[in-house]
C-alpha cells in the first residue's frame, strides 16, 4: 500500500470516527431541548436515550462476523452510509415517534464502521 493511500485510509477512518463521537455528543448535549421541543414524556426519553446502546449490544457480535465474511471494507463503508442517513432521519424528526426509530439504524451503522477497540 502507498504512503498517499495509507494516509487516505487514515482520514476516511478518522471522518467516520468524528462523525460518530460529533452525533453522539450533540444527543446527550441537547437532549433537554430535543425532549422539550418534542414534547416526550419520560418513557420516551428512555427510548430516544436506549434505543441507541441496546442495539449495539446486539449488533456487537454479528457485525465483526459479517466483516469477516463479506469484507470490512465494505461493512465500513455500508455503515457509515446507514449512520448518516439515520442521523439525517432523526435530525429532522417532528415527534418523538419519529425520532426513535432512527436510533437504533443509527446505532447499527455505527457498529458497522466503528468496531470495537477489541477486535
Amino acid at each position: 500500500m502507498s504512503k498517499t493511500r495509507r494516509w487516505l485510509v487514515l482520514a476516511t477512518v478518522s471522518a467516520g470516527l468524528l462523525m460518530v463521537s460529533v452525533d453522539t455528543t450533540v444527543l446527550y448535549t441537547a437532549l433537554p431541548a430535543l425532549t422539550g421541543d418534542l414534547r416526550a414524556d419520560a418513557s420516551q426519553k428512555l427510548w430516544i436515550i436506549n434505543a441507541y446502546p441496546l442495539v449495539m449490544a446486539g449488533l456487537l457480535l454479528g457485525a465483526g462476523t459479517l466483516g469477516d465474511r463479506i469484507g470490512h471494507k465494505r461493512m465500513y463503508l455500508t455503515g457509515l452510509a446507514l449512520f448518516a442517513a439515520a442521523s439525517l432521519l432523526a435530525a429532522f424528526a417532528p415527534s418523538p415517534p419519529v425520532r426513535s426509530p432512527p436510533r437504533p439504524s443509527w446505532r447499527s451503522g455505527r457498529r458497522r464502521c466503528c468496531p470495537p477497540p477489541w477486535h
